[in-house]
């Protein structure tokens, strides 16, 4: 995610490669190489549902509903400017929800087929 002032991002990998693991929120960074991110290797193989809750500065990683990681940053990061998905190999996501800091639906995309709204 990109915000005004800064970045936030999360990267998942396969069990057994988690020194390629990264978290950054804004000025707060980890590296599975110095940080044991275990939790972050995961089989992604098939449908998983992975959530982010950001307040208040504190930020709470869900993966398959469990709570994996826990961390607090300082720095604003600022309106969201964007959000990118990526995958090594090939990869799927189902749907994105983002909801404001009252917890109220702020934008959602269903990754649906375009022709299908029509």
């Amino acid at each position: 995610m990109t915000g005004k002032h800064s970045r936030a991002n999360v990267v998942f990998v396969k069990p057994g490669s988690t020194k390629y693991v990264k978290l950054n929120f804004a000025e707060v960074g980890m590296k599975g190489v110095f940080h044991n991110l275990s939790k972050f290797g995961r089989d992604l193989t098939g449908w998983r549902s992975i959530r982010i809750e950001v307040r208040r500065k504190k930020v709470k990683i869900f993966f398959e509903d469990e709570l994996i990681r826990q961390l607090s940053y300082n720095k604003d990061i600022g309106a969201i400017k964007g959000i990118s998905l990526g995958f090594k190999g090939t990869g799927s996501v189902d749907y994105l929800r983002l909801y404001d800091g009252e917890n109220k639906l702020a934008y959602e995309d269903e990754f649906g087929n375009p022709s299908e709204s029509q």
